[in-house]
């Protein structure tokens, strides 16, 4: 056995879990729509769409004292949207994100269409200790991820990010990702697709048409953030695609992230089949989802809990009232919440080491 290679591995585990298990009672994981508003519309969005009426935004001195005060709280930010590179103060509140005391990771989910912004951003941040993480969206090849995300320069957009990024971290720690969305949109170009993208210089994930509707819950529980189309796939179709997309990546990635990424897609998979997981769920635990009025839920599938205005924008007075210690067992298709709850049951646990190690058998042997 390569023991470096076995070294390298747990190493990554370890730095990656501790930003997941919580030490105190209040979520230290914050995934933020910052706003609803995007400059693209995709056809399996279900946060900007016409069909929709979208939240109101927090004003930006709002943001910034919601951030102050959590600042010995949180670990992990990920704005998200929308498209938050669109919000106006959106420089002011990520370079403000980068001096929280106890934060390690920062994540920004954006679609390419404004590069120049973020790279301007990063050119003023100074700081080593932060693990930023920039994603965005491959849908297919050139032309089916244009007619998906509505503009032709799209696809090129997205490559040229992670292409720019790449001089910035030469000073700061950064790790990009690719998400391919799989539906009706693209499923004739899946395969030809993950070939393809499984050869640019970044990981690529797959995920699915993500509904609120789909989630196993009450119907008063369930958020608002439904596609307008229709485009999800039938579970055969599902199922096949999580076939390819083992096949592809499983000496494509670093072995810590593919066994990750596939024990969430057997998970996935379990969901269409039985609407249960492999394991219990552990939203709101130490992960938490902040929309862009300031209401906060403990998933993005559900309806805000409350408003962080009614607690003078203080995240741990807050939680004080709201924090739940226990897993859930109400299921849904939302995919963070799924590598999330991985590390924080005993059985989804069991389930990521048994395939981490014999995929690093496999690997060194």
């Amino acid at each position: 056995m390569n023991y470096n290679n076995f070294y390298k591995v747990a190493k990554k585990g370890l730095n990656d879990l501790k930003y997941f298990l919580p030490t105190k009672k209040i979520p230290e994981n914050l995934i933020w729509f910052l706003t609803e508003r995007c400059s693209l519309k995709c056809t399996h969005c279900f946060v900007s769409h016409k069909g929709r009426q979208y939240r109101d935004e927090l004003e930006t001195e709002s943001i910034l004292l919601i951030l102050k005060n959590a600042n010995n709280f949180l670990k992990k930010i990920s704005f998200t949207g929308g498209e938050p590179l669109i919000f106006k103060d959106f420089e002011d509140i990520y370079i403000y994100s980068t001096k929280l005391k106890n934060l390690s990771q920062l994540h920004l989910s954006t679609n390419g269409m404004h590069n120049q912004i973020l790279f301007n951003i990063l050119d003023k941040i100074n700081n080593s200790n932060i693990n930023f993480q920039i994603q965005s969206s491959l849908d297919g090849l050139k032309d089916n991820h244009n007619a998906i995300r509505g503009n032709k320069k799209s696809f090129d957009n997205v490559l040229k990010l992670f292409d720019g990024l790449n001089s910035y971290k030469k000073f700061l720690k950064i790790e990009t990702n690719a998400v391919m969305t799989c539906s009706k949109s693209n499923i004739a170009q899946i395969e030809e697709t993950m070939v393809a993208l499984s050869e640019i210089n970044t990981p690529l994930s797959i995920n699915f048409v993500r509904s609120s509707a789909e989630a196993v819950l009450n119907s008063k529980e369930k958020n608002d953030f439904v596609p307008m189309n229709d485009v999800s796939l039938e579970i055969f179709e599902v199922e096949k695609i999580i076939s390819l997309w083992k096949k592809i990546f499983a000496n494509k990635l670093d072995i810590y992230t593919y066994s990750l990424n596939k024990i969430k897609l057997e998970n996935t998979l379990n969901f269409y089949k039985t609407k249960k997981w492999n394991y219990l769920c552990s939203a709101g635990i130490s992960d938490a989802v902040l929309f862009s009025d300031g209401s906060i839920s403990m998933c993005e599938t559900k309806k805000s809990i409350d408003n962080i205005k009614n607690y003078n924008y203080d995240y741990k007075l807050f939680w004080q009232k709201h924090y739940q210690s226990k897993m859930h067992s109400c299921y849904c298709n939302y995919d963070c919440a799924a590598i999330y709850s991985v590390s924080k049951s005993i059985k989804g646990q069991s389930l990521f080491l048994k395939e981490l190690f014999k995929n690093l058998f496999v690997k060194v042997n």
